[in-house]
């Protein structure tokens, strides 16, 4: 089965393959494919990590009580909301109350 490589990934891989897969040698690890020892979903991971990071700091600089923004209600709907959909509802419905 072929993978799927983006240009973000070859980018990635272009810039810091060379490190990681002397890393990978250090520790005595092949990877599946030496011309990219960056996988696909390693940088995917890396990006949405990234991209969520600078959100919630973003998030947090407008954070209010006296006077939420939009951005904040958003986000607090997102948690938790009138329907029973939001994040903390899926997450009661999955694993409980208990925990």
């Amino acid at each position: 089965m072929t993978e799927h490589v983006t240009g973000l990934t070859q980018l990635v891989n272009h810039y810091l393959g060379r490190f990681a897969l002397a890393l990978l040698t250090s520790l005595h690890v092949t990877p599946e494919n030496p011309e990219t020892p960056i996988p696909e979903h390693v940088v995917m991971a890396v990006v949405v990590l990234i991209l969520g990071t600078v959100l919630a700091l973003f998030l947090r600089s407008r954070l209010s009580v006296e006077k939420p923004g939009a951005a904040q209600q958003v986000a607090e709907l997102l948690l938790t909301n009138p329907l029973g959909f939001g994040i903390k509802d899926c997450w009661k419905r999955t694993l409980g109350t208990k925990g």
